[in-house]
Formats: structure tokens, sequence, C-alpha cells
């Protein structure tokens, strides 16, 4: 996927481990060598990087559903549908899963062409949720 996608993108990768991190490097060595790939170390302001990414691809649930949370077209490939992901997909938030890889190249690359178009604007949506601290301070009152 990353080596599609950095035909015609720019990708940042950033792995959780070590052993993910010297694979890729050898495996992408191509692509990180023409500046298309470029590898994270360490973490960095993800949040930041999220909010003005043209898109989000990641195995995991958070950082997909974080993206998405801001208005940034996101894409999970993890092996399970939880039910966030639908319900942030039927409140607007650009949040996708479920796709083939064939299907997800297609979109990526459709969004990279005009990111503007796919970004969701969320204030509205974001008004209409509950704060999860004065949730879990209401409930943790309740038991006390």
């Amino acid at each position: 996927l990353i080596k599609a996608l950095s035909e015609k993108l720019e990708v940042i990768v950033y792995v959780r481990y070590k052993d993910q991190y010297k694979y890729l490097k050898r495996a992408l060595s191509a692509q990180i060598k023409s500046k298309r790939v470029k590898m994270l170390k360490r973490a960095l302001n993800m949040m930041l990087l999220e909010y003005y990414a043209g898109l989000v691809i990641t195995g995991g649930s958070s950082m997909a559903q974080e993206s998405a949370l801001i208005g940034t077209p996101s894409f999970t490939f993890f092996p399970q549908v939880l039910e966030t992901f639908n319900y942030l997909k039927s409140k607007g938030f650009p949040i996708y899963f479920g796709l083939s890889f064939e299907e997800l190249t297609e979109l990526s690359l459709k969004i990279a062409t005009n990111p503007k178009a796919y970004r969701a604007n969320t204030k509205e949506a974001l008004r209409e949720l509950e704060d999860p601290v004065t949730f879990f301070i209401r409930i943790v009152n309740e038991y006390v």
C-alpha cells in the first residue's frame, strides 16, 4: 500500500515497534531515497500531523477515530468493526473501514487529488458529543 500510494503521494510512515521500522526501512529503501516516503523514528505531535495530513491510514483504531474527529479522512485496517466506527460514520465523521486493498488505494488517490473536498468540518458534530471527562466524573461521583 505504501509503495502504491508513494507513486502519487508523499507518504509519512510511523510504526509502533522497532522491528517494524527496520523492516519497512529496508522494504521501502527506494521510496525513502526518492523522498516520496518519510519514516518517523518517534512520535511527534500526532494530532497536529493528523490535522494537516490529507488522509490517515492506520492498522489500529485510536488514530483513525482521532483523526476523523478533527475532520481528516481516516482509514482503518483494524480487524474488527467497532461500534465507534459505525457511530462516527453515522454522525458524518470521515472514517472508512472494511475496504479492500483496491478500494482503499483508489479512494486514497481520489482524496489526494482534492483533499479539501473530503475534509469534514466537524465543529457542529463535535458539539453534539458529550465531553468524556465530564461523563467520567459524573459516573465516578454516582458510585462514590
